[in-house]
């Protein structure tokens, strides 16, 4: 069986998990996906999926996703300003448990297309770096996420 976004919330997040830890994560997700500046109709329904897998975001319609890009995309029109938001985002997640669950999910959310970019990779690498996650860590968390 594949990566299961909510099976994953079921045993990682902690009881007080919030719906604005559920949105920060759904966002620095989509800037993940964002990253490559590509998104397919297969990339925006396969995301809608993961999304949907998310607790708090379990109604949300492809509507709701196309708003949510554009809301994101209008508030950040240039790389620093994606950057500065990511940064802040991957700062607010201070649970090692949701850390190690958000990185397995910007892992899933990246590889969508079946390779990481340049980009992608460095939104992995500051949370990676910010989060505190040895290689050899990481390393077992993409795996777990891309089914390797």
């Amino acid at each position: 069986m594949g990566f299961s976004i909510k099976k994953r919330f079921t045993e990682s997040a902690p009881e007080d998990h919030t719906n604005a830890t559920s949105a920060a994560i759904l966002e620095l997700a989509l800037w993940g996906a964002l990253a490559d500046g590509e998104l397919s109709d297969d990339d925006v329904n396969d995301l809608l999926f993961a999304t949907q897998q998310i607790p708090s975001f379990e109604h949300f319609t492809a509507d709701d996703l196309d708003a949510l890009i554009e809301r994101i995309s209008e508030e950040c029109p240039d790389q620093d300003a994606i950057v500065g938001r990511v940064q802040s985002i991957v700062h607010s997640i201070r649970d090692p448990r949701v850390q190690r669950l958000t990185y397995q999910i910007l892992v899933f959310f990246a590889a969508k297309d079946g390779e990481l970019s340049e980009a992608e990779e460095s939104i992995l690498s500051l949370a990676q770096e910010s989060w505190g996650i040895s290689d050899d860590e990481a390393q077992e968390l993409t795996d777990a996420a891309v089914g390797a």
